[in-house]
């Protein structure tokens, strides 16, 4: 699947306590309000066309539990490309084999 968004943030979590996702819940909304009202938070890869497409203030965060359980802010239905972060997805996938 391909998105569009400039600061995103993918966290891979494992549930264990009973009252993990009110924390949770409340974990990714104040990481999408700090993020995403920050100032300073780089610039476009604007030698990438998709990427110098994207609109640099947009923040999006997504938390999926190992249970399913599901936790989004800021930006995180708008698509991004995710680009050379796939490698890291694709590194962790080939050790846990």
């Amino acid at each position: 699947m391909s998105y569009r968004n400039s600061a995103v943030a993918l966290l891979l979590l494992t549930a264990t306590p009973a009252a993990m996702p009110e924390d949770l819940e409340k974990i990714v909304r104040g990481i999408s309000d700090r993020l995403g009202s920050a100032k300073n938070r780089g610039e476009v890869a604007h030698y990438i066309p998709e990427l110098a497409k994207v609109d640099p203030r947009q923040f999006g965060i997504a938390v999926v539990t190992a249970d399913g359980a599901e936790f989004a802010a800021g930006n995180a239905d708008v698509a991004f490309s995710i680009q050379s972060i796939s490698k890291v997805f694709l590194l962790t996938l080939a050790l846990g084999k």
